[in-house]
């Protein structure tokens, strides 16, 4: 499910991809000829979120709703990355849960 799409509220299209990590469709912060945008850019969590800042920056409208979803996805990154570091200090330590 897409975090936006072009509409009333938002002149961004992001969406997670098949292939991983979270893509600007038509991302109108790389412009060519003739007022075309020049295809997709592939992000991280964090370089999404940096990503939609830029836009912005730029004047684009983007949904508060899509700025919030990927801030809940990176909490939730963060907190499983501590939990499986702390899990293997503890195999690790000989301890186990």
């Amino acid at each position: 499910m897409s975090y936006c799409r072009f509409g009333r509220d938002s002149d961004v299209y992001m969406y997670p991809s098949a292939l991983g990590g979270i893509t600007c469709c038509a991302c109108k912060l790389n412009p060519i000829a003739d007022g075309l945008w020049d295809g997709s850019q592939s992000f991280s969590h964090m370089g999404a979120l940096a990503h939609l800042q830029e836009h912005i920056k730029a004047g684009h409208l983007v949904p508060q709703y899509a700025i919030d979803r990927l801030e809940r996805e990176i909490e939730r990154e963060i907190a499983v990355r501590q939990f499986r570091h702390i899990q293997s200090q503890e195999v690790e330590g000989g301890n186990t849960l």
